[in-house]
């Protein structure tokens, strides 16, 4: 049996030790679990639980998320990086760079001709969204620039007019 002084020491320790094991566990990034392939290779389902699981991740896990794998790409591309990177670069409110990536690598994929006849047309289908979605992001852009144009002519013409307020009101200050 334990002296009692040593039993509560013990417990100190162990919860000490527990406490620094969970805090150093939380300091680093948690890795995405991604549904995992199953051997026969790549499927439509398995692409579709990729997107799944991309709507489910908060902004900054996304942001992360597309990071890591884009390290991983580049050291061993892989069909299954590819479609989780793809999955994640299509999510509401990426950048346009982002939607570019995803159409460079469902390109580099088409090229390939790896996938069975669901998965090319799934591409396909992937691949017009995305020029869809960068079709649209341009001419969102130039819409806004548009606005900032008109905007400032308006201003410059509240000025002008302005001015031209002074002016009439000095004139008739004179004819009095």
């Amino acid at each position: 049996m334990m002296p009692k002084r040593f039993a509560g020491f013990t417990r100190v320790v162990a919860g000490s030790l527990l406490l620094g094991a969970l805090l150093a566990g939380c300091s680093s990034f948690p890795r995405v679990w991604w549904p995992r392939l199953p051997n026969e290779g790549l499927s439509v389902e398995a692409v579709l639980d990729y997107f799944h699981k991309a709507d489910s991740l908060r902004s900054a896990t996304v942001s992360k998320e597309i990071l890591r794998l884009r390290q991983v790409y580049r050291r061993q591309p892989d069909d299954e990086t590819l479609f989780q990177l793809v999955a994640l670069a299509m999510q509401p409110g990426r950048p346009v760079s982002d939607r570019q990536l995803a159409l460079q690598l469902l390109n580099d994929f088409r090229q390939r001709k790896k996938g069975g006849h669901s998965l090319m047309v799934l591409v396909s289908i992937l691949d017009d969204q995305l020029e869809e979605q960068l079709q649209l992001a341009g001419e969102r852009d130039r819409l806004r620039q548009q606005a900032q144009e008109l905007e400032a002519t308006s201003r410059e013409l509240q000025d002008k007019l302005r001015a031209l307020e002074n002016i009439e009101k000095i004139l008739r200050q004179r004819e009095m």
